[in-house]
């Protein structure tokens, strides 16, 4: 994770250190030879955005079981019900002894809770620690992600709003149709990549899930 971390920081960094060495096209004048950067750059948009996505995701499946870790757990009790050695056993020192259960058991509550206690004082530590390390990289990962789509529009280029709305075939690909939705069908529920006008044209098409 921490090399996750870094990895998104570098990328922001490279990316942002490249965005302040441009100068803006005006748009009367956008070229060809500016078509490929901008590519590059909504191409970086969709790598920062799903690999933010997929940490938030896993975060999220790993909430239940990260609660469990710290959760304490009594450790099983000893039986209450011993039987005494045998002669031979009494006469070599090597069966069983009783043990009174009352005692036993209080003994073993005790040893219990002060046991419970330490582990559920460091599973709660790691728990925090870990929650607070896979936050850092999903944030990591959106702040570059912020970074370009800030970096965008002084070129021309716009993100498609898709979202809530009846699916466009003119600036629109369905890539699945999904059910229990709840919407009216043909209305996008969800954006898999997200798509761009430049200067008004469709650059590249929005690629969606749709209510069935």
């Amino acid at each position: 994770m921490n090399l996750q971390t870094k990895a998104a920081r570098g990328v922001g960094e490279q990316v942002s250190a490249a965005l302040d060495r441009l100068t803006p096209v005006p748009k009367s004048d956008q070229s060809e030879q500016l078509k490929p950067l901008l590519k590059v750059l909504i191409d970086v948009a969709d790598a920062l955005g799903t690999a933010e996505r997929q940490v938030r995701r896993t975060a999220e499946s790993l909430t239940p079981l990260l609660d469990k870790l710290a959760s304490p757990s009594l450790t099983e009790p000893p039986p209450t019900d011993i039987a005494p050695p045998g002669f031979f056993g009494k006469l070599f020192g090597t069966g069983k002894t009783s043990v009174t259960p009352a005692i036993g058991l209080q003994q073993w509550a005790r040893d219990a809770i002060t046991a419970d206690e330490a582990r559920t004082a460091t599973a709660t530590e790691a728990v925090e620690r870990l929650a607070a390390l896979i936050d850092g990289v999903a944030d990591g990962y959106g702040i570059s992600l912020r970074r370009v789509e800030k970096a965008l529009p002084p070129f021309g280029l716009e993100p498609i709003d898709c979202v809530g709305r009846p699916f466009d075939p003119e600036l629109m690909e369905v890539v699945e149709a999904t059910g229990g939705t709840g919407k009216p069908t043909g209305t996008v529920v969800e954006v898999v990549r997200q798509g761009y006008r430049l200067n008004g044209q469709v650059f590249r098409f929005a690629q969606v899930r749709v209510a069935r």
